[in-house]
């Protein structure tokens, strides 16, 4: 799950979306509460408002909860095997922010200690051995008949819940039929997760996100027979700890006081608080500048200004986007950008590159963000984590806030690392210029910046990995 854009029209409230959880965290599954399992629905699908709400969708969610009942989760006719008292991790993507962010750690905690749980199946054979590897599908061995029983009983009171709870809240009907699937699935994960660990007892479980679908399941279930977990953090999220609290696992490893802060704000235990750095970033260039500006084709010697997307509606793309393009049209002595989100296509910008030739346009897996940060002399984001990545490379960042939206991230990067704000094209065409010509320097923006990296992660890489490591050893023994 990500949270790098805010949604513009917040249906419901923080307060709301965690009253939801809360309900539905009654009856207990097999002693399982289901609530905090659906935290990538009620986020991403409702608060950011990206769910389809229609009457045909809410006939597919019914279809589809009563197929899941009626042909439960596939289950594999040889249950997965994993030495008992492993330390186990979890890996949800093949990406490289997962990738280093978890296996870092892996090497730090000893390969042969170790057993990690991909989401998919190709995924196993990048594992460094000797540790061992499984796929999520291959633990989803359970008693249908049991699950089944156990589902009818708590199935009309989530139903009843789900019914109150969108009526008190104002919520869209067809959430009781979407989370109604979910609940389905999620009930199959758990039982297959609560068979998987008292049969492999690890030693502990290190999740990289403790509230995603699947890995929520997994942390639910060793709470419930009594294995220690610890969550670290993938990515940038809001004061508020939307979507990241409530913790499920019993430590969270922060990447710096900033994230510590937040969590505490949003009520958590400082006992459940650990600060380790980021084994995933690294302050230094990785790539020379101008290998990655010849990579897409741009002139190796000229400087570079990236706008950087996010995943908001078409209509507010294309507004971002001809923003931009205004602001650098015409320019003769930079190069302009438009970098895609990963979950973007090129399609979706059509009139506005067509209008624009001086400005490229790169899908996202054109350039890495590695990349993409050495080519860049300047970074302009609307609301996104990567301008928390610019600045670790040492980029100044620029905020285009054109949109009817409350910033998220992108406020704290105005509020706290003093990054200019942008309103319309011709204060971006403004700032661009003052920031490659480093009149920017003169108002203290790189100190305060720097300031702000220092709380917003304490190592990083290697020094990263063997903190959280030793956090994860010093709690187990």
């Amino acid at each position: 799950m990500s949270l790098d854009s805010s949604s513009c029209t917040e249906p419901f409230t923080v307060e709301a979306l965690r009253a939801v959880e809360g309900e539905l965290s009654e009856p207990k599954f097999l002693g399982v509460p289901m609530g905090p399992t659906l935290n990538d629905l009620l986020v991403i699908e409702v608060f950011n408002a990206r769910g389809d709400w229609g009457a045909k969708a809410a006939i597919l969610n019914r279809i589809r909860r009563i197929s899941r009942v009626v042909r439960p989760v596939r289950r594999p006719k040889v249950p997965a095997q994993v030495s008992q008292g492993k330390i186990l991790l979890t890996w949800a993507d093949p990406g490289f922010r997962l990738r280093e962010l978890v296996l870092p750690v892996l090497k730090e905690l000893g390969a042969a200690r170790c057993a990690v749980v991909c989401a998919r199946s190709g995924m196993l054979s990048e594992v460094p051995r000797p540790a061992e590897a499984v796929e999520w599908s291959r633990i989803m061995q359970y008693d249908v008949r049991a699950w089944r029983a156990e589902y009818r009983k708590c199935w009309p009171e989530w139903r009843k819940r789900l019914r109150d709870v969108t009526k008190r809240l104002a919520l869209p009907s067809g959430l009781v039929h979407r989370a109604g699937t979910c609940l389905a699935v999620h009930s199959q994960y758990v039982a297959g997760c609560l068979n998987f660990l008292r049969r492999c007892r690890p030693a502990a479980i290190v999740t990289e996100f403790d509230r995603n679908h699947l890995w929520s399941c997994l942390i639910l279930a060793a709470k419930k027979v009594g294995i220690p977990t610890f969550t670290l953090v993938h990515g940038v999220f809001r004061d508020d700890a939307l979507g990241f609290s409530p913790l499920l696992a019993d430590k969270a490893l922060c990447w710096g006081e900033m994230d510590r802060r937040k969590f505490l704000n949003a009520g958590e235990d400082p006992g459940k608080l650990v600060i380790t750095g980021c084994p995933r970033l690294n302050r230094d260039l990785t790539v020379p500048p101008a290998e990655a500006r010849r990579k897409v084709a741009l002139d190796a010697d000229k400087p570079v200004v990236m706008l950087g997307t996010s995943p908001f509606s078409p209509r507010q793309c294309l507004r971002l986007a001809e923003t931009f393009c205004k602001a650098v049209e015409g320019a003769e002595d930079f190069s302009a950008v438009v970098r895609l989100h990963p979950s973007e296509k090129l399609e979706v910008y059509k009139a506005v590159s067509d209008r624009c030739p001086g400005v490229l346009f790169l899908p996202n897996k054109a350039w890495t963000l590695e990349e993409s940060l050495a080519a860049s002399n300047v970074v302009v984001v609307p609301d996104s984590s990567l301008g928390c990545d610019a600045l670790l490379k040492r980029r100044p960042v620029v905020v285009l806030d054109v949109l009817d939206c409350p910033l998220g991230v992108s406020q704290e990067l105005i509020d706290k690392a003093g990054c200019p704000r942008a309103a319309n094209s011709a204060q971006l065409a403004e700032t661009i210029r003052a920031l490659l010509t480093e009149r920017h320097e003169t108002n203290g923006c790189r100190k305060t910046a720097e300031n702000y990296v220092g709380e917003f992660c304490a190592a990083f890489g290697e020094d990263a990995a063997r903190r959280t490591a030793d956090a994860v050893r010093e709690s187990i023994g």
